[in-house]
């Protein structure tokens, strides 16, 4: 390891280098410097893995090399001998990564003590990078073998395939049984929403692995980009989760999609397969679901014979959609109950044919909420609805039961809707007692049961101004009144109404009243006396 020793007091070096046992330690080269300045140069060039600065020194002080390690992102340990004994200097130091603070004049046991505690951080750190280094590596190449698998790479070929995957050592072979689930998402509404194509592609990827392999990373989920959707292939371990379970997490993977990103996957759900003969379902299951993509919100088993046509339902939504919007409960019943028994008749119900009309039906209600600009997320805090979410099993009475409750609740909110007072009006009643708040849409949307997005359009409609531009309004206004009637400093009035620093308060300020908050105070004091 390399030490650096940074003082402008060469006896101070002088007597360290002298005294302390390097070779013992583990030191092979110790470096010097008189001045801040020249530390860094060293620094930089050489990279030491341990630094003993003092603070005072000329050029800059020790506390400009700490900050300057800290900013390059210099991995390595730095420790202060000082005359200063400085709480300031010490919580500096703190602040900056320099856990270790001594004080002159030396104590060589206390500098060894030091000195070794450094030496066993860097390797606690250098071998916990090593870890997620290699972490990183396999999981890198178990998704790329994986990628490889699905596109045919290996063939079919059971020999060839197992010697790959041995070099990689993931832990799995080639007869290993995977369920391969294709999950697709338009991303324009993400997209317009203000989510970046790259951010917005990792965090779907790695949301959709957490959920359905419960692996936090992107190793068993292969991404394909195309130019409006978003497509990934999830390999899920066969023998770890069943069938049901499965599809209640793609469920789940669906809802938080919808919550976290404003996206609305659909997924297609494979049998169980040995992993070398994947690519001979992939084209297949490709085709599914480039047919299925337009179905957001709906989950599908590739083996179900009602996947192969577009417009194959249990329920008519049509009919259903009229009903609710109509409020015609009995009706409504009477639909559902016709679906469940032309399906008792048809074949023996199970929890795959449930769980399908489920996911038809919150599509139907999600699509009625949307259209009367509410926000589809109040499903997901309902309680009567989500006792359902944790059944293992379901019966069609159960479907019956939440078929009824699920309508009850979206009729009520649907009537609360309709009879409330303007949702703008009351967005600005919100903003008027929350302004000085870190509020944003979502949470004026919260307020009055509508999407964002539709608060939104509204909002600039009917005020002519976006939320954000419309709350700095607010604030400036209550900033004049502060600065007319209290002594207060320009930054405690940038914090009394919220905001993180004075300077971009003042940036906003100037943009609004064409002056900075110091101008207007002065001019505003120079005509008041004039008065």
């Amino acid at each position: 390891m390399k030490l650096l020793l940074c003082d402008d007091d060469i006896s101070t070096i002088d007597v360290i280098q002298s005294q302390l046992d390097c070779r013992d330690m583990g030191i092979s080269k110790m470096l010097r410097a008189y001045n801040g300045d020249v530390a860094k140069e060293i620094i930089m060039a050489e990279k030491p893995e341990l630094i003993i600065c003092d603070i005072g020194m000329p050029k800059s002080s020790g506390i400009d090399v700490l900050k300057f390690v800290h900013d390059n992102n210099i991995e390595t340990e730095f420790s202060f001998l000082t005359c200063y004994e400085s709480f300031e200097y010490a919580q500096t130091a703190m602040r900056y990564g320099a856990v270790n603070y001594m004080t002159k004049p030396i104590d060589m046991d206390e500098l060894t003590s030091v000195i070794t505690k450094m030496i066993r951080d860097s390797k606690e750190r250098k071998a916990n990078a090593s870890k997620l280094e290699d972490a990183n590596l396999i999981n890198a190449l178990t998704n790329n073998l994986l990628r490889q698998v699905r596109d045919g790479h290996f063939g079919i070929n059971r020999e060839r395939l197992d010697r790959a995957l041995q070099k990689v050592n993931v832990g799995f072979s080639a007869d290993s049984q995977w369920r391969l689930v294709y999950v697709t998402a338009d991303s324009s509404m993400a997209i317009s929403n203000g989510w970046e194509n790259e951010l917005l592609t990792e965090g779907f990827q790695r949301l959709t692995e957490e959920v359905l392999v419960n692996n936090v990373g992107t190793a068993y989920t292969v991404t394909d980009l195309g130019e409006k959707f978003i497509n990934l292939t999830c390999f899920v371990p066969a023998e770890q989760v069943s069938e049901n379970e499965l599809l209640l997490r793609c469920r789940k993977l669906i809802e938080l999609c919808e919550t976290t990103f404003s996206l609305i996957p659909v997924c297609l759900v494979s049998d169980p397969i040995e992993l070398y003969k994947a690519f001979e379902d992939t084209p297949a299951l490709n085709r599914r679901i480039t047919r299925l993509r337009h179905h957001a919100g709906r989950v599908y088993l590739f083996r179900e014979p009602g996947n192969a046509s577009d417009e194959d339902y249990y329920l008519d939504h049509e009919l259903l959609l009229r009903c609710i919007r109509q409020g015609r409960k009995a009706d409504y019943i009477e639909a559902i109950t016709g679906a469940l028994n032309k399906i008792v008749r048809g074949r023996d119900s199970n929890i795959n044919i449930i769980l399908r009309l489920q996911q038809e039906l919150l599509q139907i209600f999600y699509g009625c909420l949307r259209d009367n600009g509410i926000s589809t997320q109040i499903l997901l805090g309902d309680d009567i609805i989500n006792k359902f979410d944790i059944l293992s099993q379901w019966s069609l009475s159960d479907f019956m039961e939440f078929a009824q409750s699920i309508y009850d609740y979206v009729i009520s909110i649907l009537h609360e809707a309709n009879g409330k007072e303007d949702v703008i009006a009351n967005a600005i009643q919100y903003l008027a007692e929350h302004f000085r708040e870190d509020v944003d849409r979502d949470d004026v949307a919260a307020v009055s049961f509508i999407s964002p997005n539709y608060l939104s359009k509204k909002f600039r409609d009917e005020t002519g101004m976006n939320l954000r531009e419309y709350i700095n309004h607010l604030r400036i206004n209550e900033a004049k009144r502060l600065l007319l009637s209290t002594n207060m400093t320009i930054s405690e009035v940038a914090g009394e109404l919220g905001y993180d620093n004075s300077s971009y308060f003042s940036t906003v300020f100037k943009k609004i009243c064409g002056v900075s908050p110091v101008k207007w105070r002065e001019a505003a004091e120079i005509e008041e006396e004039a008065i």
